[in-house]
């Protein structure tokens, strides 16, 4: 009768009470990075960068083509994103 007691509680809130604070941050982390609200600004950030590096700002561009700037914000977020959508 005790096993079946403990199949009755909500398996998922004792996983939780479990997590450590680094495994609650990349939950957290992977559920806005996977989002759709995520997906849409950054991209609407990238076009927006590279139209003012293009077009807006040729006389002085703040990162002129190939636009190492942007490819290290690129990494960086790449390199926080990695281990907690793993």
């Amino acid at each position: 009768m005790e096993d079946h007691a403990l199949l009755a509680k909500n398996i998922n809130i004792e996983f939780d009470r479990q997590l450590s604070f680094g495994d609650r941050l990349s939950d957290r982390i992977a559920d806005f990075a996977g989002s759709w609200t995520f997906i849409l600004s950054f991209t609407g950030v990238m076009f927006l960068w590279i139209i003012l590096n293009t077009f807006i700002l040729m006389t002085g561009p703040f990162d002129p083509y190939p636009y190492i700037l942007l490819n290290l914000v690129l990494s960086a977020v790449a390199a926080i994103q990695a281990p907690s959508l793993s």
